[in-house]
């Protein structure tokens, strides 16, 4: 009785902390329930010289991305805001 009553309480504890993960990430970031992954803006500068955008654009740059953006690296800002220059 005992092992079954600890059990349980195991697999109910691991469903309410998978729930709240889940929640957690859907309230930060609503966008993964979309279909399709939309491109930010380009550049509207030209990128030579310039291979940290973090240095401008960090959020307490010049021109601060949103919150969402934290731990991306500089590598990864292209990948949705094209370069056009």
């Amino acid at each position: 009785m005992r092992e079954e009553y600890s059990l349980l309480l195991a697999v109910a504890s691991g469903c309410l902390i998978f729930l709240i993960t889940v929640g957690f990430a859907f309230w930060q970031s609503p966008e993964i329930l979309s279909a399709a992954v939309e491109s930010g803006a380009a550049v509207p500068h030209p990128l030579a010289g310039r291979s940290r955008c973090d240095g401008c654009h960090g959020p307490a740059g010049e021109i601060p991305y949103p919150l969402r953006h934290l731990g991306w690296s500089n590598a990864s800002c292209t990948k949705c805001h094209p370069a056009d220059h």
